[in-house]
């Protein structure tokens, strides 16, 4: 199970994701910026591990407020 993360958005999210065609495993996410993200860089960790990769900012970018 992963941490849940609140980035503090309320109604619809928009997730757009592709399968990772340069990385053989792993999906990317595209955020608000433009730029792919793999899901490396957006799980905080689970099970009481940190992921030194993590970068909260592209993971609040994935997570796209619909108006």
């Amino acid at each position: 199970m992963y941490l849940q993360i609140d980035y503090v958005k309320t109604g619809s999210i928009y997730i757009v994701s592709r399968q990772n065609v340069e990385i053989p495993t792993g999906v990317e996410y595209m955020g608000t910026d433009g730029n792919w993200y793999h899901t490396s860089v957006l799980k905080p960790g689970k099970n009481g591990n940190i992921n030194a990769n993590f970068n909260n900012e592209a993971a609040e970018m994935t997570h796209i407020q619909l108006p």
